[in-house]
């Protein structure tokens, strides 16, 4: 059986498929957040054969400096698309700097795409969930709209990228840990 075919599964039964899409509004009369869908089966992951390549990423960080993903040419990069109104965002952070974290020494990079926040509100998300990773600020959403059928208002969204720069993995709603982990890992194994 291929590996994808068997990654997959490990994917769907470890992802939580809640994304944030619209605005950032609560409801007042419960105080949750407005503007959730439920995106059912949000996971995707390329064979080799069929990965489009993805353009460099470049932006402001949300400490003001410039940024191009061109700096980790021949690294796995782990987009993660996020926003500090996000409930499933806020549910996957912990998720995302562990797995940054475990994936360093494999030469894998994380780098975070805030989307809707201003510098404070994003800088003040990163303190408080001890995020070491860099967050391009992209209020508009123009990165996502960089990705192949990658949907620019589905918030979380995350994107692994192979060793020579192609969208290997996507997937649409928060992650969890283990799943994330074992994908990223997955990616990072592969020859360049």
């Amino acid at each position: 059986m291929p590996r994808n075919r068997l990654l997959l599964p490990l994917i769907l039964s470890t992802a939580v498929l809640v994304g944030c899409s619209g605005s950032n509004a609560v409801d007042p009369t419960t105080g949750n957040p407005k503007d959730y869908i439920d995106l059912g089966q949000g996971e995707t992951v390329l064979a080799a054969a069929d990965r489009p390549a993805v353009p460099d990423l470049t932006g402001t960080l949300i400490d003001g400096q410039p940024f191009s993903s061109s700096a980790w040419s021949g690294s796995v990069i782990v987009v993660n698309f996020w926003g500090s109104w996000c409930a499933p965002c806020i549910a996957e952070a912990d998720a995302v700097e562990a797995v940054a974290d475990q994936t360093a020494p494999l030469g894998v990079h994380v780098l975070g795409i805030d989307v809707r926040d201003t510098a404070v509100e994003a800088s003040a998300f990163d303190r408080r969930h001890g995020i070491t990773y860099p967050s391009i600020e992209d209020p508009s959403e123009q990165t996502a709209l960089s990705f192949p059928d990658l949907p620019p208002d589905t918030i979380p969204s995350t994107v692994v990228i192979d060793r020579r720069g192609r969208e290997a993995v996507r997937i649409l709603g928060a992650v969890e840990f283990t799943g994330l982990l074992a994908v990223v890992r997955q990616v990072a194994a592969e020859p360049s």
